[in-house]
């Protein structure tokens, strides 16, 4: 094989590999690129949907204050002595024959069962909206903890009878269960509250010292 050939194949194979090299450094740059702009493009995806679940929660917490509450107040105006469950009571379930007795028997001592089914119904829907939405995480709960959690725990009590004599429970099962959720939350953080103002009250006790 003559010189020219082999200087040929020479040039030949370090294009080649030139090639190669830069081939191997755009795939690289391309895979950086692609990394970057999911990145970005997550970063946007996550923004967006933070901001649609805040816009949610503030309208649930909207829709609670100037209909909820309202309309739980001017009951118990109307209505003295609303429902409530027995501290005892852990979990609330729809078929516990005690709570649907106790519930039951509320409702028929009612005057005004109409007036209270009405209103009921109206808290009990925009409270099952509510429910879900927490549930299902597009609003956010713990923020509206922060706002609603007594004031929730106490009118969700108030309307339990109504929804008692509802025929398919199974459509307030979110309030329900959120309820639920809060109670055991609020009884939790009771139980740590008053264990540690027994032990804060233990260290206050002296050691008793006999008369000498």
């Amino acid at each position: 094989m003559c010189m020219e050939s082999v200087a040929w194949i020479n040039n030949v194979h370090y294009v080649l590999e030139m090639l190669y090299f830069l081939a191997g450094i755009s795939v690289a740059v391309g895979v950086i690129y692609s990394i970057r702009q999911y990145a970005l493009s997550k970063k946007d995806v996550d923004l967006k949907y933070s901001r649609e679940i805040n816009a949610v929660t503030t309208d649930q917490m909207k829709v609670f204050y100037t209909e909820v509450v309202p309309l739980y107040e001017e009951l118990k105006d109307r209505i003295k002595g609303l429902f409530y469950f027995d501290t005892k009571v852990n979990l609330v379930k729809v078929d516990d024959e005690g709570i649907i007795k106790s519930a039951a028997n509320y409702y028929e001592s009612l005057t005004d069962k109409d007036f209270f089914r009405k209103q009921a119904k109206k808290i009990l829907i925009n409270v099952q909206l509510m429910s879900t939405n927490f549930l299902l995480g597009t609003a956010d709960e713990e923020l509206a903890k922060g706002l609603i959690f007594d004031k929730y725990l106490c009118i969700f009590e108030a309307m339990f009878p109504v929804l008692m004599i509802e025929q398919d429970k199974s459509l307030y099962q979110p309030c329900v269960d959120l309820y639920n959720k809060w109670r055991l939350e609020k009884k939790t953080m009771e139980n740590k509250h008053n264990t540690e103002q027994l032990k804060e009250a233990e260290k206050q006790i002296k050691p008793f010292k006999a008369n000498k």
